[in-house]
């Protein structure tokens, strides 16, 4: 038998089919929770403020309706908060998915 695991086809154990790990006789499991990470170029500053992000950025829904790449402080006074359908926390450096 065979499921689908975030969109990769597993054998039930969670091996990977087709996988290089899988043809080569290793078990390699697919992971559960894959980092996700923002895709293109690293906003370098708050839509909002014009002010450079130091540790994080956050991709929100604002209260005037429009997304916006935001900082810490204006996400606190216009975002409608995180998860879906309201925003993303992301690394400024790295561009890693830590919430949302």
């Amino acid at each position: 038998m065979t499921k689908l695991i975030d969109g990769q086809l597993c054998y039930d154990d969670g091996a990977p089919i087709f996988s290089v790990g899988a043809v080569l006789g290793n078990k390699h499991k697919c992971d559960p929770n894959p980092k996700k990470y923002w895709l293109g170029k690293i906003p370098n500053k708050c839509d909002i403020c014009g002010e450079g992000f130091t540790d994080i950025l956050i991709d929100g829904r604002t209260t005037h309706g429009p997304w916006a790449n935001m900082c810490r402080a204006c996400h606190g006074s216009i975002g409608c908060g995180i998860g879906n359908g309201n925003g993303q926390v992301y690394d400024c450096n790295t561009g890693e998915k830590l919430r949302g």
